[in-house]
């Protein structure tokens, strides 16, 4: 069940990290391939990787 207390943005930012992290670790770290799975450039996935602390 969402959390009622989440704004919009947090809620749709929580779920593309979740989306992200998935994709990041079935890639096993692989920019491109990541990035390709996801629908997005690598340009745009290396700026939410450092915006999520993900790498």
């Amino acid at each position: 069940m969402p959390n009622p207390e989440l704004s919009l943005k947090e809620a749709m930012d929580g779920y593309e990290k979740s989306l992200i992290e998935r994709e990041w670790r079935t890639s096993a770290g692989k920019i491109a391939e990541t990035a390709r799975r996801l629908g997005i450039s690598k340009q745009l996935l290396k700026y939410k990787l450092d915006k999520y602390r993900l790498r």
